[in-house]
């Protein structure tokens, strides 16, 4: 997958993952992801409220 989103152009990949999801973090890192510094992002659904992180990745 990763020659035909270069081949489109994109030179980044981006996720946004739960600041208490640690597990997806571990995954995030492995597969080459890093934390950015971007504010968090405040998300909020059904009473419930979580804080996301913004992780990147250079695409080749």
């Amino acid at each position: 997958m990763v020659p035909a989103v270069a081949a489109a152009g994109y030179v980044q990949a981006r996720l946004t993952i739960a600041v208490r999801n640690t597990a997806s973090q571990q995954v995030a890192v492995a597969a080459g992801f890093h934390l950015t510094d971007e504010p968090l992002k405040r998300l909020e659904c059904k009473g419930s409220v979580r804080y996301m992180a913004t992780w990147v990745r250079d695409i080749p």
